[in-house]
């Protein structure tokens, strides 16, 4: 069985949980709502298919993408799932061609040290001008 992204499941996330229509109503986010999160994510779903291979602890050369951002799981994902380390159940999915991912262009501004704090202050102070 191939993967599927859970479109409908993100949806939900987005709406219930995430209060997008709520987003959708603030000045610059009127295009925003739902329709237009359907409309990416499925999109997205086409493109991003599976995940050839994830393995933080060993990575392979031709790897060069980080992981950043939301991750969602169904339940069932979890329900076998033994450990504390989700690296592991994201390369066991990626295995069995169960793990979707979703490239970014935008910059991952870490702030876990000093000098990626000042990275994140001044890409924000350039962004107000």
């Amino acid at each position: 069985m191939s993967y599927r992204a859970p479109v409908a499941d993100m949806l939900f996330v987005m709406k219930e949980l995430a209060g997008l229509e709520a987003v959708a109503r603030l000045p610059g986010f009127e295009e925003a709502g739902l329709d237009t999160a359907q409309a990416v994510l499925e999109e997205c779903a086409r493109f991003n298919e599976q995940v050839k291979a994830y393995n933080k602890k060993q990575p392979l050369p031709q790897m060069r993408h980080i992981d950043y951002g939301l991750s969602a799981y169904r339940a069932d994902c979890l329900a076998n799932f033994i450990g504390s380390d989700l690296s592991d159940l994201q390369s066991a999915l990626a295995e069995s061609k169960q793990l979707a991912g979703f490239e970014v262009n935008i910059p991952y501004h870490e702030i876990g040290s000093p000098a990626g704090l000042k990275a994140l202050e001044e890409h924000l102070q350039q962004s107000r001008l």
